[in-house]
């Protein structure tokens, strides 16, 4: 079994994959059906495809579009953020905390709302094992990068993965 780009504790999600390979040759709906009864509360599978081992690499899911909210004070300016040539912010790596330039993986990041002091950002960024960039780097940015910006909580929600600018599954 391998699950591609497990998350954060506490983030979540509506597009997890797996690859699970069975001993036996088992219906799609079965898969399903089975692996939905087995799961906790909260858990769902919602599709299960068979293919050819090689026909879908997972690990070569290298974006991810999260939905993230944010209580705040202060303004951001999505534009204006992403027009910095860089955006270094301290992260945390095997080899130790260093500072990092994350512009490079800062695909695109938008406010879709803005109501009673919280903000509803969509963005896209890498993730896999060339560079992955946690959604509270991104916040941790615009604090640094934007004027007056602060953000006191955030809630992190990832909406699908990608390979490159394509949909994968």
């Amino acid at each position: 079994m391998t699950v591609a780009q497990p998350l954060s504790v506490g983030v979540t999600s509506e597009c997890e994959y797996m690859k699970v390979g069975f001993d036996g040759d088992y219906d799609d709906d079965f898969v399903v059906s089975a692996l939905n009864e087995a799961m906790p509360d909260g858990f769902t599978v919602y599709a299960a495809k068979r293919t050819d081992s090689k026909e879908y690499d997972i690990t070569k899911l290298d974006r991810a579009v999260y939905i993230v909210e944010i209580e705040y004070s202060g303004s951001f300016d999505a534009d204006k953020f992403m027009s910095n040539g860089e955006l270094k912010v301290m992260k945390k790596s095997k080899s130790g905390v260093k500072e990092s330039d994350i512009r490079p993986h800062i695909f695109d990041i938008k406010a879709l709302s803005e109501k009673d002091g919280i903000m509803t950002v969509e963005m896209c960024v890498s993730v896999g094992s060339v560079y992955n960039l946690k959604p509270e780097s991104v916040v941790e940015a615009m604090e640094k990068y934007s004027e007056n910006f602060k953000s006191t909580f955030i809630s992190v929600h990832r909406k699908k993965m990608t390979c490159g600018d394509r949909e994968y599954l």
